[in-house]
């Protein structure tokens, strides 16, 4: 088994680098092969708590036609979300991954360079903290551009009767009337 040792916060992608023994680095130093075949080797793994997965990366992780198999200490082998020859995400066991230390195993078949292992140790959250202070009141905004007229209002109902007025001043005087028609002839007056 490789010695290799990784903590990993839940919900946190946090990185957990490989470490390697002076053999597996000469070996890397010489392009990572023993005899021209592949080397499957994890390097790192990223715990997802919120979607419940590990993302496992390294190299030569998928080579070949043999069936890839992860595992996670004593678990049935995991379900593979997607894998190439450098990350394989597959799902946790249960979401979210439950802490502890595990045994994580990639294989492509019963040799040695066709498989590797991690010890992973998984770890709880940490407690929400407080509700943050309310924020200042930001400043006022620039004056935004003159609106638009609005439309013409509907007719307004008719106002109600005014009060009677002062008389009026009396009117200059009127043009001489035109002469009237002959009058009828007197009676005859009394004896004298």
């Amino acid at each position: 088994m490789k010695d290799i040792t990784s903590i990993v916060v839940k919900g946190c992608l946090t990185t957990a680098l490989a470490m390697m023994t002076q053999s597996e680095l000469a070996m890397a130093q010489s392009g990572g092969h023993h005899g021209g075949h592949n080397s499957l080797k994890i390097t790192e793994v990223h715990v997802d708590d919120q979607l419940g997965t590990l993302t496992i990366n390294g190299h030569d992780l998928n080579f070949g036609s043999k069936p890839l198999r992860v595992t996670l200490g004593n678990s049935a082998p995991l379900t593979i979300i997607s894998a190439d020859a450098t990350t394989i995400v597959a799902n946790c066991p249960t979401i979210p991954c439950a802490e502890g230390d595990y045994l994580l195993s990639v294989s492509k078949g019963r040799g040695e360079s066709q498989s590797d292992e991690y010890d992973l140790t998984i770890v709880p959250f940490g407690l929400q903290g407080p509700k943050g202070d309310t924020g200042a009141t930001g400043a006022s905004g620039a004056t935004g551009p003159k609106g638009d007229t609005g439309a013409t209002g509907a007719k307004g109902d008719t106002g109600a009767t005014g009060p009677k007025g002062d008389t009026g001043a009396t009117g200059a005087k009127g043009d001489t009337g035109a002469t009237g028609p002959k009058g009828d002839t007197g009676a005859t007056g009394a004896a004298g």
